[in-house]
């Protein structure tokens, strides 16, 4: 083994449209809880309520989903709902920026009967800024202060890094970025390596292309006082996620499982199963496994399969289902998601209607059990380090 939902009710809805101004202050007062937030929208907008849930951690995995303007507020009757902050747009503006369809049953709501945020995503990005080609930008988080140069090559581009504390100077580095598109680039100050006295700046840059690929760079201090420039692997897409998922004070790397990606099925229907990665000391590590982030699997889950329910087709997908399997995996549940999975499979899709030969080269043709998506899908499993779910 490897170390490492349905649409809302309407329910709800109804009891804050309709309950009566005296009931509603009978609730609040007698709750004893305190609002110490104004969670009514600014006039001419409104919250964005996409889902309702009794389970704190589904909601959560819903509004993960929603992007960084989304929260879970609780309500007065206790139901936790997945919402986009205030905003004048509408529904279907807001819809355009999800992954899936808008559940039927979504509203706008002013925010009555809202009682207070109980989760919000952590930014924990000091500060950031674009960093165009041959252009400059300066940063600075405290009276940490850092200044960028980047200047181009004949195969990329070099940046030039220098950092203050107050009057004193701290590091002053030179770095080639080669092999990659003479594109603007991210720069940012995070504290991601708590084992050292500074946060430190991430910068990225694009080899261009499609849709891959974007390569991490991270100045640190290291254990000796010096500064350093670790490179990380190239990731698929032009920007990286971070957040403290364990509420440890240092942010992760919200990544995916790359090697889910044109697995089972193209690009565009690809799905993948979580992967969280940790900086420590110019090392690199993935950390999905370990006890403490099993909240964040299990809450990513129910994103996955919240998702789903509001994708039409995508419970019969190949590749929504081999990242869904191995997702389920994760959190002790991969058997019965692999028996799931074998009823709803879409047996018609062959896109990798060669796999058979992969494994033997001999072989010249391959049967259609031994072309299959759950022999595909196994396979995967054991090779990248899932385990071996089947039943039998």
């Amino acid at each position: 083994m490897r170390t490492a939902s349905n649409p809302i009710s309407v329910s709800t809805r109804a009891r804050l449209m309709f309950a009566p101004f005296a009931l509603w202050l009978c609730l609040f007062v007698s709750s004893g809880k305190a609002n110490s937030e104004n969670l009514i929208a600014p006039e001419g907008q409104n919250w964005a309520v996409i889902a309702e849930s009794d389970r704190l951690d589904k909601a959560i995995g819903i509004a993960r989903k929603l992007g960084q303007t989304s929260r879970v507020v609780e309500t007065i009757g206790g139901e936790f709902l997945s919402v986009v902050d205030p905003t004048p747009e509408s529904l279907t503006k807001i819809a355009k920026a999800l992954w899936f369809q808008m559940p039927d049953d979504a509203y706008l709501s002013r925010g009555e009967g809202f009682l207070k945020t109980v989760w919000q995503r952590s930014n924990p990005v000091l500060d950031r800024k674009e960093l165009k080609p041959d252009g400059s930008a300066e940063l600075s988080a405290g009276s940490f202060r850092v200044k960028a140069r980047r200047s181009s090559t004949n195969d990329g581009w070099k940046i030039r890094l220098s950092g203050t504390q107050g009057a004193k100077k701290i590091f002053d580095l030179v770095y080639n970025v080669s092999g990659v598109a003479n594109w603007e680039s991210s720069i940012f100050i995070a504290e991601i390596d708590p084992t050292n006295s500074f946060p430190e700046i991430i910068f990225d840059a694009f080899s261009g292309g499609a849709h891959c690929c974007s390569t991490r760079m991270i100045a640190y201090e290291t254990n000796s006082g010096g500064w350093a420039i670790a490179e990380g692997d190239q990731r698929d897409g032009d920007r990286f996620t971070l957040e403290d998922i364990d509420g440890d004070g240092a942010a992760e790397f919200d990544e995916i499982d790359q090697s889910f990606l044109y697995a089972f099925d193209s690009y565009a229907a690809s799905w993948a199963p979580v992967e969280i990665m940790q900086f420590r000391q110019g090392e690199m590590r993935n950390v999905t496994f370990e006890k403490q982030f099993q909240p964040f699997l299990r809450q990513d889950v129910f994103g996955m399969e919240f998702s789903a329910n509001n994708s039409e087709g995508t419970w019969n997908s190949n590749g929504f289902l081999g990242a869904w399997v191995a997702a389920k995996s994760m959190i002790g549940e991969g058997a019965g998601a692999w028996s799931r999975m074998l009823f709803l499979y879409d047996r018609d899709n062959s896109f990798t209607k060669d796999f058979c030969k992969l494994l033997d080269n001999s072989k010249k043709e391959c049967t259609d059990e031994e072309n299959s998506f759950p022999k595909q899908l196994h396979q995967h499993l054991v090779e990248t380090g899932y385990g071996d779910l089947r039943p039998y």
